[in-house]
């Protein structure tokens, strides 16, 4: 996608880690728009911090992509 760019915010603590994202995008007027994300992932012995970053980035950008509607496909498969 043109014009899309992330701007990743973490914080990790004791056991857990929070991923704060934030999706910078042109809209159909080509006006600059923003969206955020926030996921979160608990660090433990089955799953330490360098799997349970990627999974909670990719939660965020997922949540924040999902509120964007059709300029990323929300509704292909209606």
């Amino acid at each position: 996608f043109k014009g899309v760019h992330f701007e990743i915010r973490h914080l990790i603590k004791d056991n857990d880690c929070s991923v704060s994202v934030r999706v910078h995008y042109e809209d159909r007027d080509g006006k600059l728009m923003f969206q955020d994300g926030i996921a979160s992932c608990q660090i433990n012995k089955l799953q330490p911090a360098e799997m349970a970053f990627p999974k909670a980035k990719s939660v965020a950008i997922i949540n924040a992509a999902r509120s964007m509607g059709r300029i990323f496909g929300r509704d292909l498969n209606r």
